[in-house]
């Protein structure tokens, strides 16, 4: 069955919430060039992850930081994305591309 990013989203926070992470998404807004992000970034901010996660652990320095790209069935990143992604990897972060199949896997990762 085919799902949307937007429905497959809001399982993905509500499981978040649940799961006391802290969840941040930067949203972008339609001005007279089109879609954008109100961050400044290179690429004006295209790539970037749609959500961070970020739950503290009982000691400092213990917590985790997530970084997640979301695709609705069928959806795939674009460049951008994956460089994005690429770099928060190779800078020993979690950075994931989830999708609504991905189910099982994103609620070991986030317990």
């Amino acid at each position: 069955m085919k799902e949307s990013e937007a429905a497959f989203q809001t399982w993905f926070l509500d499981l978040a919430h649940l799961l006391g992470w802290a969840r941040v998404h930067f949203r972008a807004g339609l001005t007279n060039r089109g879609w954008k992000t109100p961050i400044e970034a290179d690429s004006e901010s295209a790539g970037w992850p749609d959500w961070v996660l970020v739950r503290p652990g009982p000691e400092l320095g213990s917590g985790r930081i997530v970084w997640a790209e979301l695709k609705g069935t069928g959806g795939s990143l674009t460049g951008e994305q994956a460089d994005w992604l690429g770099l928060l990897l190779l800078c020993g972060m979690e950075a994931y591309c989830f999708w609504p199949e991905d189910r099982e896997l994103i609620e070991r990762i986030l317990r």
